[in-house]
C-alpha cells in the first residue's frame, strides 16, 4: 500500500506519460487524415512513377523497425535493466518531483517535506516511474515513425490503401506500449521492502 504523498507526487509523471502516448497516437490518425486530403486534392495516382523498389524498401525499413520496436521494448524493460534502475541512488527522484510540483504550484520546501515522508521503496519507485518515461518515449517515438513511412509511401503511391498495413503496425505498437507502471511500481515497491 502507497502514501497518498506518494501517488500525489506519481500523478504528474503518468499524467504527462499518457499526455505524450495520447498526442502520438492521435498523430498516427493525423498521418491518415493528411494522406486522405493529399490524394483527395491531387487527384490522379502517381503510381507509375514510383518504383518498386522505393516501394519495397519503404515497406521493409516498416517491418524492421516494427520488429525493432518489439525487441527494444523487451531490451527497455529487461529484468537485469529495471533492477539497475531500482539500484540508483541519486537525487533524480527528488529533482523530478520538484520540477513536477513546482511547474504545479507547490513550493520547493514543500515538495522536498513530501519526499522526506515517503519510505525508501516509495522514492525508488518514483524514481522508476521517471526512468520509465524515457524508454517509453523510445518505444513510442519508433512506433510513429512506421506511421510516417505509410504516409511517406501513400504520398509517392498516391494510393491511402498503401499505409494502412504501416499504420496498424504503428497503432499495434502503440497499443503493446502504453503506459501502465502498475507491474513496474509494484515490483519497484516489493524490491525495496524485500531488500
Amino acid at each position: 500500500m502507497t502514501s497518498p504523498t506518494f501517488d500525489t507526487l506519481l500523478a504528474p509523471t503518468v499524467r504527462v506519460q499518457k499526455m505524450i502516448w495520447t498526442a502520438l497516437a492521435v498523430g498516427v490518425a493525423v498521418h491518415v487524415a493528411m494522406a486522405y486530403v493529399f490524394l483527395d486534392m491531387r487527384g490522379t495516382p502517381a503510381t507509375a512513377g514510383v518504383s518498386d523498389i522505393v516501394t519495397t524498401v519503404i515497406s521493409v525499413l516498416s517491418g524492421v523497425t516494427f520488429l525493432t520496436t518489439i525487441a527494444m521494448r523487451r531490451i527497455l524493460f529487461a529484468d537485469a535493466r529495471v533492477d539497475a534502475a531500482l539500484a540508483r541512488d541519486d537525487a533524480a527522484t527528488s529533482v523530478a518531483a520538484r520540477a513536477h510540483m513546482a511547474s504545479a504550484g507547490s513550493s520547493v520546501q514543500s515538495v522536498q517535506e513530501q519526499l522526506d515522508a515517503l519510505s525508501d521503496a516509495e522514492m525508488h519507485a518514483l524514481d522508476l516511474a521517471a526512468w520509465c518515461t524515457t524508454q517509453f518515449i523510445v518505444l513510442w517515438a519508433l512506433a510513429e515513425s512506421i506511421s510516417v513511412f505509410g504516409l511517406t509511401l501513400s504520398f509517392l503511391t498516391g494510393d491511402i490503401a498503401s499505409m494502412f498495413p504501416m499504420v496498424m503496425g504503428a497503432l499495434v505498437l502503440l497499443a503493446i506500449s502504453f503506459p501502465n507502471l502498475d507491474p513496474l511500481l509494484q515490483r519497484a515497491l516489493g524490491h525495496r521492502v524485500s531488500m
